[in-house]
């Protein structure tokens, strides 16, 4: 029963989702080709202050890192996606996750709408993207309000970024969509640490199913690349 039920999601997901699209040779495969920086001297403070309280690490550095979390911003405002992770310190509005620490939200790519690829934080610095797994992940963003209005640049641009991390980086293992990460029977799960008993997950929808099953698609068929979940 149990395994007729995930064939008919992974039916479900299939037939749901558009047709992969043909890749845009006017998306290359890339690293990031613009840069919006936003680490500074505060943030890596209050980073460290954050990572020692949830992950008993006296760090602001990420090392070793295993996994590649996928985000929308859910805006569709390519300036405000990336204004929004500017500032060093947590929105007043950000109420759900303020118990957290002080430091902003924060991640390593934003990918506009246009498919261009700008870089936020180096790899090798912790941002605050995704509750129990800042430790070891890396986060990319699109600029997009719900996952139906992802582009198919922004898609041919993730799946390179996606692939070229993993070749580059070799302890990254697992890929993940935010609204994945604390699913059951997910096998990245053992990597959760959180040491703050009442800070706990929150419910996610990004970037959504169809996303994700079209991103994996697309680097096995492009790149083949093939992370687990």
């Amino acid at each position: 029963m149990l395994l007729a039920f995930l064939f008919g999601v992974a039916l479900v997901v299939t037939s749901a989702c558009a047709q992969l699209p043909s890749r845009d040779e006017s998306v290359p495969p890339m690293l990031a080709t613009k840069r919006h920086p936003v680490q500074s001297e505060a943030r890596k403070i209050l980073m460290k202050e954050y990572s020692l309280l949830h992950y008993g690490l006296d760090q602001w550095t990420l090392q070793n890192p295993q996994m590649i979390v996928i985000h929308y911003t859910g805006t569709d405002s390519d300036e405000y996606s990336l204004s929004v992770f500017a500032p060093e310190t947590l929105a007043a509005s950000r109420t759900e996750i303020s118990s957290g620490g002080a430091v902003n939200v924060g991640v390593h790519y934003v990918i506009t709408r246009d498919g261009a690829i700008w870089s936020l934080l180096p790899e090798t610095d912790m941002g605050r993207h995704i509750i129990g797994y800042n430790h070891t992940a890396i986060g990319i963003e699109m600029t997009g309000s719900s996952g139906d209005v992802l582009t198919d640049e922004q898609l041919a641009s993730c799946a390179a970024l996606v692939a070229n991390i993993a070749s580059r980086i070799s302890s990254i293992r697992y890929l993940v969509g935010h609204h994945e990460y604390v699913q059951k029977g997910r096998s990245h799960l053992y990597l959760y640490k959180e040491l703050v008993d009442d800070y706990t997950p929150t419910v996610k929808h990004d970037p959504g199913a169809c996303f994700m099953y079209l991103l994996r698609e697309t680097l096995d068929r492009e790149y083949s690349v093939l992370l687990e979940d």
